[in-house]
């Protein structure tokens, strides 16, 4: 199996010719908020850094590796600030499973319950995503995450490929997948659904999560490929995610949509301008916010000459 975000990372890298980046002509608003640009720097590691999280109380920065689906793997730094952190190596404990193993796309609540993907035991076991308590860069024991998020259809390649537990725990956004069989490079559809957690510890897919996430997942007539969410508070009203969009030489663009409550279904989304810094890139995806919602860090794949290089960046909100 594929590292779940890295499917539309893979195959977009072959299909898109590299061009510059300005704001992109579509029929949707551009979202300004975000300024200063910058790179983050993971002192102590030169490697691919796929799936950027950041901990609820902004102390900790989690990624996964990239190795074309073979050992992919969860690391941690400890962040010093919002463009320098310190690499503290691969998760320990039951975080990364046997070799050859994919534990990636991690996130975390308030209260340290980690949450990740993980394809130990799949496809037999359709409970593909983990849970576990997080302590200073251990994982004790890992958890099945159980409920009824999962499409439990057998030799069709479903799979819970990307995931995010809201701030308090109550909420979680994730994207169940399809990918063909024989498996491809990339997902054939991928959209978020919203689930919340039960007093025993599962999830139960919320009631109005297709009303909830109606514009979210029909941005583009006939996309199915909506993923990667990060929400912004307790109440979830903002949530960041990103979208492929066919004949544009990115091959992805982020996106917000805003809603008043937690009620209500979310918005027109936005496309968020990236600044420019004068690089060619692609594949721009996996935003993350910090506790206070001031700063959005994602990664992206820089053209220098080849895009193969996927790094963290961080923005401002102005």
């Amino acid at each position: 199996p594929k590292q779940p975000r890295m499917q539309a990372d893979l195959l977009l890298l072959c299909t898109f010719v590299l061009a510059a980046v300005g704001d992109a002509k579509h029929n949707w608003p551009i979202n300004y908020e975000w300024g200063n640009l910058e790179r983050v720097e993971i002192n102590g590691y030169s490697g691919a850094a796929m799936d950027p999280f950041l901990s609820r109380d902004g102390k900790w920065l989690f990624w996964g590796t990239f190795n074309k689906g073979v050992n992919i793997s969860l690391l941690y730094a400890k962040v010093v600030n919002t463009t320098f952190v310190d690499y503290m190596g691969p998760m320990k404990g039951s975080a990364n499973g046997p070799i050859p193993h994919l534990d990636a796309v991690p996130s975390m609540d308030n209260q340290n319950r980690f949450y990740w993907v993980s394809t130990r035991g799949w496809p037999e076991n359709y409970d593909n995503l983990e849970t576990g308590i997080f302590h200073n860069g251990t994982i004790p024991t890992a958890n099945h995450v159980r409920g009824n998020i999962y499409t439990k259809v057998p030799s069709q390649n479903w799979i819970v490929n990307d995931q995010e537990i809201n701030e308090d725990g109550s909420l979680l956004f994730y994207v169940d997948s399809h990918i063909p069989t024989p498996p491809s490079r990339s997902a054939k559809l991928a959209n978020i659904s919203m689930a919340t957690r039960q007093s025993d510890g599962t999830f139960l897919k919320h009631p109005h999560s297709a009303r909830i996430l109606h514009t979210v997942n029909n941005l583009i007539p006939n996309s199915t490929l909506v993923y990667a969410p990060s929400s912004l508070g307790t109440n979830a009203l903002e949530l960041y995610f990103t979208v492929v969009i066919p004949k544009d030489p990115r091959g992805t663009a982020l996106f917000v949509a805003k809603r008043k409550s937690s009620t209500e279904p979310f918005g027109q989304p936005e496309e968020i301008r990236i600044p420019s810094d004068g690089k060619i890139y692609v594949i721009p995806e996996a935003p993350t916010l910090t506790p206070d919602g001031k700063t959005m860090l994602f990664k992206r794949n820089d053209c220098v000459p080849t895009c193969v290089h996927r790094r963290v960046y961080k923005m401002d909100r102005k």
